[in-house]
């Protein structure tokens, strides 16, 4: 199964391209959302696509915080938690069971506080 996420239909120029478009025309247009929209339709995206684009190239660029492209890559390329440590699993399922027990009747409730002094 192919990945979303990782094919596009805009090759990496493109991209490079369109937010340097859009970087250098905010001062031309009233807004950056205006900016990004005068250029997304030229290349043929869409404005949110070409939004996402220049928020992570500033990322890359130092300008927002946030994870860059190198540091998602390498996040994505770690193996899950589960896998690192396998006792992970064992204490989900733990949990789980615990959850699924039936609730204790009311009787039952009360003489165990009762045993234990804290209710007359």
């Amino acid at each position: 199964m192919v990945d979303r996420m990782t094919v596009t239909p805009y090759p990496p120029e493109v991209r490079a391209r369109a937010v340097r478009m859009v970087q250098e025309g905010r001062c031309e247009h009233g807004s950056n959302w205006a900016a990004i929209c005068s250029v997304a339709g030229k290349i043929g995206c869409t404005g949110e696509t070409l939004r996402r684009w220049v928020l992570q190239a500033e990322r890359d660029q130092g300008l927002r915080a946030g994870a860059t492209s190198q540091e998602g890559e390498r996040i994505r390329g770690k193996p899950p938690v589960a896998a690192v440590w396998p006792g992970v699993r064992r204490l989900t399922e733990r949990a789980l069971r615990g959850h699924e027990k039936a609730p204790p009747e009311r009787g039952q409730v009360h003489g165990k506080l009762a045993g234990a002094g804290l209710i007359g």
